[in-house]
């Protein structure tokens, strides 16, 4: 099975078929096919892009139908994915007042996220610690993806687990959820992937090392986490420490 889901979601670049039916459905004011495609888009492996224009299309389709509770339902599962995502411009209160009944349910709920919170570089691999917040419990395995690579084989999800990773690429950790569609994706940046520093300026200074920073993502922003807000995170900037300052006297006495 999962060396299928492997393969799946290595390739999908594009929509799936029946996510692009719903859409066609919805835009044909056809609600009843437009569920019907958008629960089978939800059934398959996905990116998170897909998923939250998945369970959108549930939403609306179901509040068109009259079917007000899947609509608050679909609209919540979205809002769960991506704490941003909105509707169209100028829907009607049949449409709007689900969302706004989903938006306030998430208030003070804790946002779906990853966190890292040991990253310990051992040569051209990284062993990361990841600790998975879900309280919907929508992630049922966590996966890599190194840059330019694909996939590598899912674990089981637990409240922490570790992940072996490429040192020197960005990586995105990835939660999947039963169906093996991305619910909520964490990028790492490699080690070293910052811009290289001139060697003409001579070795850089001696520093205390530093923990490093818990590495975040919230509705798909990721960065080393100071604050994080409802629906949003607030990115962190590391500061160097100050370079050191070298001391030398020349004082000569002259003899009696």
């Amino acid at each position: 099975m999962w060396s299928a889901l492997l393969v799946a979601l290595t390739v999908a670049a594009a929509p799936s078929a029946e996510l692009s039916a719903a859409q066609k459905a919805y835009a044909d004011v056809d609600y009843g096919r437009c569920l019907e495609k958008a629960r089978a888009a939800l059934g398959q492996p996905g990116s998170l892009p897909d998923r939250v224009s998945a369970w959108k299309l549930v939403g609306l389709c179901a509040a068109a139908e009259g079917e007000t509770d899947v609509a608050r339902d679909a609209f919540q599962m979205m809002l769960t994915l991506d704490r941003e995502a909105r509707l169209p411009d100028g829907l009607s209160p049949r449409f709007t007042s689900a969302y706004r009944e989903a938006k306030g349910a998430l208030m003070e709920s804790t946002p779906l996220q990853l966190k890292v919170v040991v990253d310990d570089v051992r040569g051209v691999r990284r062993v990361l610690r990841v600790r998975v917040d879900d309280t919907a419990d929508l992630v049922a395995r966590v996966a890599f993806r190194p840059k330019g690579g694909g996939l590598e084989a899912p674990v089981k999800k637990s409240v922490e687990l570790e992940l072996e990773v490429p040192a020197a690429v960005d990586v995105e950790v990835i939660g999947l959820d039963r169906a093996g569609g991305e619910v909520v994706v964490l990028t790492v940046p490699g080690v070293g992937s910052g811009p290289a520093k001139d060697l003409a300026e001579g070795p850089p200074p001696v520093a205390e090392e530093a923990a490093p920073f818990p590495w975040l993502v919230v509705g798909g922003v990721a960065g080393a986490l100071v604050v994080v807000g409802t629906g949003a995170a607030v990115l962190a900037v590391a500061l160097a420490p100050p370079q050191a300052v070298a001391l030398t006297t020349d004082i000569a006495f002259s003899p009696p």
